[in-house]
């Protein structure tokens, strides 16, 4: 149950805000959606619309370019994009892959950063798909961009083998990583999932205690709030993480490895 501002509707509706009722994931608040279903009169609420299914809504084209614009990616900021975007459109990318010399148009863009823009383009053209394939399943744009930049060509891969590696980066918060996870049907119980979820336990009580180690009760009770281990199971991932370089035990005492150091 849920309260939505409406941008537009094809429906006998009036207002800008409803109550709608549906199954769903997480919602974010920054998101647009799009929600199909029927409007139904609650003998108790009133009217609400009853959702059968939904579409998030990616950015316009021109939203995008400027985002992509103004990543990391390239030599320039948000306004010089938006520049950029308000002269050519939607036709933004094509216009400077035919032509570079078109950037010499836009005030303050001198030959090396035209060189950098149109070398980027180049090599973008060739995983713009990875872009959009991350975006379907869930991150953000700069967040795919930002992913992109470190990782290259590899992020596909990496998210598909164990997208929790991606926890190491620090661009994303483990929450997030875990419910575009989750959504790509990674059982709760899942090693790859457990492991993260204890490294996530570790760093959030020693930044919330001022700890630079935990006891194994610690670890484990807060552990608990999140999956039902074993203590074999979470001794054997314990070994593991250790021999993955991520954590430290000694005298009983268990550290993140760059804590410990």
């Amino acid at each position: 149950v849920g309260l939505f501002k409406i941008r537009e509707n094809n429906i006998d509706y009036e207002d800008n805000i409803i109550n709608i009722t549906g199954i769903f994931p997480k919602l974010n608040e920054k998101k647009e959606y799009i929600l199909y279903g029927n409007l139904v009169n609650h003998p108790k609420y009133g009217l609400q619309f009853s959702v059968s299914s939904f579409e998030v809504v990616l950015p316009t084209k021109e939203e995008e370019l400027v985002t992509f614009l103004s990543s990391d990616l390239f030599p320039i900021g948000e306004k010089t994009a938006k520049r950029i975007v308000d002269t050519f459109h939607e036709e933004t990318i094509n216009k400077i892959l035919e032509n570079k010399d078109c950037l010499q148009l836009i005030p303050r863009l001198n030959e090396k950063k035209n060189d950098k823009i149109y070398n980027v383009l180049v090599d973008y053209q060739n995983t713009s798909n990875i872009v959009l394939e991350l975006t379907k399943l869930g991150f953000e744009m700069k967040e795919s961009l930002s992913f992109l930049n470190k990782y290259d060509n590899k992020i596909l891969d990496t998210v598909n083998t164990n997208i929790y590696e991606l926890i190491d980066s620090d661009e994303m918060s483990f929450n997030k990583i875990d419910e575009i996870a989750l959504n790509m049907g990674i059982e709760e119980d899942d090693d790859r999932r457990i492991k993260a979820l204890i490294i996530y336990v570790m760093k959030e009580l020693c930044f919330n205690n001022g700890d630079t180690y935990l006891t194994l009760e610690e670890i484990s009770f807060n552990l608990s709030n999140f999956v039902s281990i074993s203590p074999e199971k979470l001794d054997y991932l314990m070994i593991k993480l250790i021999r993955d370089g991520k954590i430290v035990i000694e005298d009983k005492r268990y550290y993140l490895k760059k804590f410990y150091e």
